[in-house]
């Protein structure tokens, strides 16, 4: 019985063969090049060489520009350790998260999507009013870039920005001795 059913299995899968063709092979790098991570991430790419026209308007678009982007500290510290206090004259919090704000120029008032690029840490929300937050970075400098694309891609102006992150220098409190 056995011997029956593989038989008749192994006709029918020479039948589709026959009828349908062997499968092609596929390339190792076109299965396994799309899941190795990206060393970097970076704003899409756009071939802003040729003239963008958008459909219905026959003009030619005009690349948004970003304008300004502000960062609402330029320095952060974290907090210290339980049990300890920042050294006499230093400021840290567990305040780790930076308030970013994009402004965007763009003659043709598109409708834009915004793009952040972060060197460390990781953007909260979207638009042109965003959060970056820092938390679990290591003390050093972190840029944010701010591109904006109106639908033929980021081909205008971006603007770069850098943040400080420092360590907190604690100490251990002295309780005063009576």
């Amino acid at each position: 019985m056995l011997t029956r059913f593989l038989l008749i299995l192994l006709l029918s899968v020479a039948c589709l063969f026959y009828l349908y063709g062997f499968p092609k092979p596929v390339s190792k790098k076109s299965v396994i090049g799309s899941l190795e991570p990206s060393p970097t991430v970076e704003l899409p790419q756009s071939d802003c060489s040729k003239p963008c026209k958008r459909p219905p308007l026959e003009e030619n678009n005009k690349p948004p520009d970003v304008t300004d982007l502000t960062l609402n500290q330029t320095e952060v510290a974290a907090s210290c350790p339980s049990g300890q206090v920042p050294q006499e004259g230093m400021t840290c919090n567990d305040k780790m998260t930076v308030q970013v704000t994009t402004t965007v120029a763009d003659s043709e008032k598109d409708v834009v999507m915004y793009h952040f690029t972060v060197s460390g840490g990781r953007i909260v929300g979207q638009g042109a009013n965003v959060s970056w937050n820092l938390t679990g970075v290591a003390p050093g400098t972190y840029t944010i870039m701010a591109g904006v694309d109106d639908g033929c891609g980021i081909c205008g102006q971006t603007q770069t920005r850098t943040i400080a992150v420092k360590s907190c220098d604690c100490v251990v409190p002295v309780m005063p001795t009576e």
